[in-house]
C-alpha cells in the first residue's frame, strides 16, 4: 500500500502543477515500483497513471 501513497503523492502535484496526463505518463511516478508491478495487477503502471489521471480530473470537474 505504500506505493499508492507515493504515486498519489507524485501524480497529485504533478496534476496541481498542470501538466498533461502524456507529461505524467512520461515522468513515471510509478518507477520506484514498476519491478514489482506487473506481478499484482493486469494493468501497466502507464496505464494506472493515466487512470489516476482521468479520474482526479472528473472529480475536480464536479466541484
Amino acid at each position: 500500500m505504500k506505493h499508492l501513497l507515493v504515486i498519489g503523492k507524485r501524480a497529485e502535484k504533478m496534476f496541481k502543477a498542470g501538466k498533461s496526463m502524456q507529461q505524467k505518463v512520461e515522468a513515471k511516478p510509478t518507477r520506484d515500483f514498476d519491478a514489482q508491478w506487473n506481478r499484482n495487477t493486469a494493468r501497466t503502471p502507464d496505464q494506472y497513471v493515466e487512470t489516476m489521471y482521468y479520474d482526479r480530473a472528473q472529480h475536480k470537474s464536479k466541484k
